[in-house]
């Protein structure tokens, strides 16, 4: 009993210690960002770098104390005995070792001897025994700290991950707070080493490789549901998110002007915070925020761009979601109130995003969502008092705002210099140095031009890719740089996108007129392609249409996306990419006619001609509805051989090959081509788990003397079906509506429904109201909040505009094959897959476009005997239909028809 029992235990803490090892484990993470290289030492310190090599030469080629190695022999094999009390002895003897400074130089001319001490301690990590645990900690700190011991490069890696696995899988609290003590005296230590002067490559290798490992750490995802709150995985993120603390906040001049380092924060941290920054559970939000205000204290002159994304991704959508919880809310409003405390913050902040014509309006938007929460009359959390004091904060945040103006406003005043913008860390230049704002960011689109700013040049990383953007400096009165009329001209623009969202050609006659857009296709299509905001729906529409300048900026549109050595499918995800296809045919031929010509003219010899690309592609919009609709069975889904057959003699008569066929059907089955699946301010998985999720809205009932004019209802996607459940109802049963079945979207109050129930267009619950068109019912709608109702609403006029497409896409690939692959393929389909499936089947837009394409002799019985019964066939039926009919006034019908 006694052996079953010990069996017990050490399973359960030997899973423990298996989950803690996966957590420290690196998890693949698709491509890895290239590591700055380390071979060159700091040059400032060190120009000849003298230093550092006599320092590298004193530890590598140091002979060892004789004896030493005869004497650690013993000591390592009674750590692999598993014996608690020898491991005990053993691992304090090493330790006394290490402290006298006889673990030097290498064993056999090979391997540093500190390398095999230090995978011996380690490797006793698995000891459930504390004190066993105590003397690793104690060890391994004794280690890393000595200014004799050399400990480097993954043997330091190895060192922090143990001390950081006996934090996690370690019940006793001493241990634990032991084991943290260690790792931040560590750490401490290491990036001491790189603020000392005359630093070696070594010692910023160290530190860099730390740093990554602990971000890598905090980004490792929980669980579902959230873990408990002593759960090794929730432990394992809040450790990391504290040292990583620790580290920025304790910086030094190396760490913060090292373009390695930054580097790293822009590759790992940020990210980390990104992922960290929507955390609901509190610990985890606290610490993010807790780093990115310290980042922007040391670190805001190189990150431009990610302060910005970090800003309009967590903290604004925290205090404008209704999503958000109270907590969540109260943690951000705490974080701003630390920030606008600084009254220079406030203005570079205005300056370089409100003012920049790129960027976004975060001092305006931080603004309007702090305002808009102190006036909000809706629950923030779950108490009213928890409201009331959420509401305080956020207005004691405003005033704090207008207080460090008028600081700022003061201290300008007092020094005469006029209007100072200087971030940390850099010298001001002169008027005569700069006589405009050196924005950092691409180059601006021709509806920027002639505003008096100049455009700077991205910086590269030490990796090769686009550095994140430098707060910019300046110096300037009011003859160098006009801020006003920059934060208006950005407001123009940012009109001028809304209108063109609303009616496209109304939108490019405003920036024309009041914005100076340039009236020539390049220009215009540039505009399209480069500025933010613009609905990829209202960018299709306006390429669509049948005018001679909108034809040609589509034609300039197209030629800017370059396909060249790029396979058929692949520059096909492209196009489709940068809008969306509309609904009518006759702009969706345009569109497809002229990419069909580009690909063929950047890939000749590919196909014989441009009308070749055009079916083809119609052809794999075709095959990707049907090889990812869940609507489709697989036993019913196209087979490669089908694929082939259907686009027989499509090639100027002849047929394409068998193997571009067979690479494209491959490519288009593994990955499904998304068009549209995009929003604003989300990425494509944050959508799709949104439509998953589903969001809560007021369904309006159709009867005339309903009780209850309306109640709420959840509506969420579920693969292709629209699901919906009424909220109020007892057993609260789901209904289902095929997405395929959505005939249109009406925006506004505009069906019956609304209008008797008195809902009107002009008041503020008409304008979130909308319906959906289904086989002519509609189920009308109205959105609780107006993100809600942008992101629904858009959503749907996408599904109906893919369905056109879809439609379209099959009768032009139909009429690309020969009749009698047609004939062939088409009683395939009405055998194997309609005519089974008769009562579903029958309202699909595929079997409308099959049947009014003609039904094939075949199936033709088979189809009208299902489709009308038996009752109508023979004399008997015919002469029963027509008793049942009405007589007709045959003078009375000519008349009508006449008139």
């Amino acid at each position: 009993a006694s052996g079953e029992a010990a069996a017990a235990v050490e399973a359960e803490e030997g899973g423990a210690g298996a989950e803690a090892a996966a957590i420290l484990s690196p998890a693949p993470s698709g491509r890895e960002p290239a590591t700055p290289s380390f071979s060159s030492p700091d040059h400032d310190a060190d120009p000849d770098g003298t230093a550092a090599a006599a320092a590298r030469m004193a530890l590598d080629d140091v002979a060892p104390v004789p004896g030493t190695d005869r004497y650690f022999v013993p000591l390592r094999l009674a750590c692999e005995s598993k014996l608690p009390r020898i491991m005990e002895v053993s691992l304090h003897c090493i330790q006394k070792i290490i402290a006298y400074g006889y673990v030097r130089g290498k064993v056999a001319g090979e391997k540093p001897f500190v390398d095999v001490v230090m995978e011996t301690i380690c490797s006793c990590k698995d000891e459930e025994d504390k004190e066993v645990q105590l003397q690793i900690v104690q060890a391994v700190n004794t280690a890393v700290t000595s200014a004799v011991t050399a400990v480097h490069d993954t043997t330091l890696l190895l060192a922090v991950k143990t001390c950081f696995y006996i934090y996690l899988v370690s019940k006793n609290g001493t241990i634990q707070k032991t084991a943290n003590a260690t790792l931040t005296q560590m750490l401490d230590v290491v990036f001491a080493r790189l603020e000392s002067p005359g630093a070696s490559s070594m010692a910023q290798k160290d530190a860099f490789l730390v740093f990554r490992s602990l971000c890598k750490l905090s980004m490792k995802p929980l669980p579902e549901p959230l873990p408990a709150d002593d759960s090794i995985e929730l432990r394992s993120k809040l450790l990391s998110l504290q040292l990583l603390y620790s580290i920025i906040a304790s910086s030094g001049e190396r760490f913060r002007g090292g373009e390695k380092f930054v580097w790293a924060i822009r590759q790992y941290l940020c990210l980390s915070l990104l992922k960290n920054g929507v955390s609901p559970i509190p610990a985890i939000l606290q610490l993010s925020l807790d780093i990115f205000v310290t980042l922007i204290k040391y670190f805001k002159a190189h990150l431009k761009s990610e302060i910005g994304v970090f800003f309009s991704n967590i903290l604004l959508r925290i205090l404008e979601s209704s999503n958000s919880s109270g907590p969540q809310k109260r943690l951000t409003i705490q974080a701003l109130r630390v920030l606008v405390a600084e009254p220079q913050l406030m203005v570079d902040l205005f300056l370089n995003y409100d003012c920049d014509l790129e960027g976004k309006g975060i001092f305006t938007s931080m603004c309007d969502g702090l305002s808009r929460l102190t006036l909000t009359l809706q629950a923030l959390s779950e108490t009213t008092e928890q409201d009331a004091q959420l509401k305080q904060l956020a207005l004691e945040t405003l005033v704090a705002i207008a207080d460090s103006m008028v600081a700022w406003e003061r201290d300008v005043k007092a020094e005469g210099a006029g209007a100072a913008v200087t971030p940390v860390g850099q010298r001001p230049p002169s008027i005569a140095d700069s006589s405009s704002v050196s924005m950092v960011g691409p180059e601006p689109s021709p509806v920027h031009r002639g505003g008096g700013e100049a455009a700077g040049e991205a910086g590269q990383s030490p990796g090769g890719g686009e550095a994140g953007g430098e707060v910019t400096a300046v110096v300037a009165s009011r003859e160098s740089v006009d801020f006003e009329a920059m934060f208006h001209r950005k407001h123009e623009v940012h009109e001028g996108v809304i209108k063109f969202n609303m009616k496209p050609k109304r939108g490019i006659r405003y920036l024309r007129e009041v914005c100076g857009l340039e009236d020539t296709p390049q220009a215009v299509a540039r505009f399209l392609r480069e500025t933010d905001g613009l609905d990829k729906r209202a960018v299709g529409d306006y390429l669509g249409e049948g005018e001679d300048f909108c034809k040609q900026v589509l034609y300039a549109y197209v030629d800017s996306i370059d396909f060249a050595n790029l396979t058929f499918d692949q520059a096909l995800r492209r196009f489709l990419t940068h809008f969306w296809l509309p609904g009518e045919a006759q702009k969706i031929d345009r569109m497809m006619e002229k990419f069909a010509e580009r690909y063929c003219s950047q890939n000749e010899g590919v196909f014989a001609n441009a009308d070749t690309a055009y079916v083809l592609a119609y052809s794999l919009i075709m095959l990707n509805t049907d090889a990812h609709s869940v609507q489709i069975k697989a036993k019913n889904r196209m087979s490669k051989a089908d694929f082939v057959r259907n686009n027989r003699g499509i090639d100027s008569g002849a047929d394409l090959p068998a193997e571009l066929l067979s690479a494209v059907y491959d490519d288009i089955q593994t990955d499904e081509i998304r068009t549209g699946m995009s929003h604003d301010d989300m990425g494509e998985a944050e959508l799709l788990e949104f439509f998953r999720q589903g969001s809560t809205f007021r369904k309006f009932n159709h009867a005339r003397l309903a009780a209850d004019r309306h109640h709420s209802c959840r509506l969420w996607v579920v693969a292709d079906e629209l699901r919906y459940q009424n909220l109020a109802a007892r057993g609260k049963k789901e209904k289902a509506i095929p997405l395929g079945l959505i005939e249109t979207v009406l925006l506004g109050p505009a069906s019956e429904v609304f209008r008797r129930n008195g809902v009107r267009a002009e008041s503020s619950d008409g304008a979130a109201c909308f319906s959906l068109v289904c086989g002519g019912r509609t189920l009308d709608l109205q959105a609780l909040t107006p993100e809600e109702y942008g992101i629904w609403t858009h959503y749907f006029q996408q599904v109906v505009e893919r369905t056109k497409l879809e439609q379209h896409a099959r009768r032009v690939a139909l009429r690309g094959q020969p009749r009698e692959a047609f004939v062939e393929s088409a009683t395939s389909v009405w055998w194997c897959e309609i005519l089974p499936n008769w009562e579903s089947a029958s309202l699909e837009p595929r079997t409308q476009l099959l049947w009014w394409e003609g039904a094939p002799s075949a199936v033709r019985a088979q189809l009208w005997r299902i489709a009308i019964g038996e009752a109508a066939a023979g004399r008997a039926g015919y002469e029963a239909a027509v008793a049942e009919t009405r007589p007709v006034d045959r003078v009375a019908a000519l008349d009508r028809i006449q008139s």
